[in-house]
């Protein structure tokens, strides 16, 4: 089976993203699974992307469960506007994602593939991957094995997200173009 990542995205009020990552960081300091953890401020705002590595498919629902259940979800609660958590699975020819400093930005993608976009998505990544790398590598492309949504025609559509490190900002122009096609609605 390959690795699987619990990707959790909270939002949070508009402003309380530095005080809700002060109480994250605490509660989240002896988290051995804890592959990353950023929050956006371009785009998505009031976003943070929290990325555990899960092991176990019982501990990690359990986890979850924990976390929706409880009154004060992840020590933040007073920050928190919503929540979402989902299993996610890498392509196998990007190597296992890691902890570690790769920014200091990242660019982080997120599309909803078309019906049957999964495995043509995945070819235009192999193909891509390469020539990516020489201008930033990429930590991650990954997709959604539990968040799969129905479309109105009774299709099925998976998350899929991609995440890059960028050196300096003047490298998000030079490495916008190589990225392939999205097959997204």
């Amino acid at each position: 089976m390959p690795e699987t990542y619990d990707v959790t995205i909270v939002t949070v009020r508009p402003g309380t993203h530095p005080q809700a990552l002060a109480v994250l960081g605490k509660s989240l300091a002896d988290d051995q699974n804890l592959l990353a953890c950023w929050y956006s401020d371009i785009g998505a705002v009031n976003q943070i992307l929290i990325i555990r590595k899960a092991t176990d498919a019982a501990a990690t629902l359990d986890a979850r469960f924990a976390a929706l259940s409880a009154p004060n979800p992840l020590g933040m609660s007073e920050y928190i506007v919503a929540m979402a958590m989902d299993t996610y699975v890498p392509f196998d020819f990007i190597p296992p994602l890691r902890p570690g400093e790769f920014g200091p930005c990242y660019e982080v993608r997120s599309y909803v593939l078309k019906p049957d976009g999964l495995k043509p998505t995945m070819e235009a990544w192999r193909k891509a991957v390469p020539g990516r790398m020489k201008i930033s590598p990429v930590l991650a492309a990954m997709t959604s094995v539990s968040a799969a949504s129905w479309a109105v025609s009774v299709a099925a559509s998976s998350p899929f997200i991609a995440l890059a490190p960028k050196r300096l900002a003047s490298t998000w122009a030079a490495s916008a173009s190589p990225s392939p096609r999205m097959l997204a609605n």
